[in-house]
């Protein structure tokens, strides 16, 4: 498994909560998605790669 992913509605709130509980992310900013979507990734506690995706609203 290279990553588990989970979707949110909105990245920007998700990766300010997140960050309010330590968590640190491999980049600054979400990057694009194939889709047109933001994705940002982090580290779980056993160095389990996770994602953030917010996909494209239609």
């Amino acid at each position: 498994m290279n990553h588990l992913a989970f979707t949110v509605e909105d990245i920007a709130l998700a990766i300010h909560h997140f960050k309010q509980k330590g968590i640190h992310f491999t980049s600054g900013e979400p990057k694009p998605t194939l889709e047109g979507g933001r994705m940002i990734l982090f580290y779980g506690p056993d160095r389990e790669l996770l994602q953030l995706v917010d996909r494209v609203k239609s």
